[in-house]
């Protein structure tokens, strides 16, 4: 991936079945995924919070399934304003890995606040 487009796709709002912000239209999301990658964009932007918690569920089904791991970035938010305790940053941060069906993220969004063990989370960023 030599460049990045300036157009990102964001999961804050994907295609719904119904008013329940969990259940998700999964093949107008695929299909939405597969013509952003064939219009030559690449940037993914997803949150632990968005769709109650399965945007990036719902982006590893649609995306790091279905597309080799080299033809996009992915960048997920990690949620500080419901930070619990610095105990509890690595369990979160290695469940949104799992969820997205990484082993690491190139960009980890949202400042971790001082103190919350963000060194601890180094060997996951690229």
């Amino acid at each position: 991936m030599s460049e990045i487009k300036k157009l990102g796709f964001g999961l804050m709002r994907l295609p719904q079945k119904s008013d329940n912000a969990t259940d998700i239209d999964m093949e107008q999301f695929k299909q939405m995924v597969d013509l952003f990658l064939e219009r030559g964009f690449t940037y993914f932007d997803t949150s632990y919070v968005y769709h109650d918690g399965v945007s990036e569920t719902e982006l590893r089904e649609a995306l790091v399934k279905r597309h080799p791991r080299e033809s996009f970035l992915l960048v997920s938010k990690f949620p500080t304003f419901q930070m619990p305790a610095e105990d509890k940053v690595e369990a979160i941060f290695r469940e949104q890995l799992g969820k997205c069906g990484v082993h690491r993220l190139p960009l980890l969004c949202e400042p971790l606040p001082a103190g919350t063990g963000y060194s601890d989370l180094a060997g996951f960023l690229q």
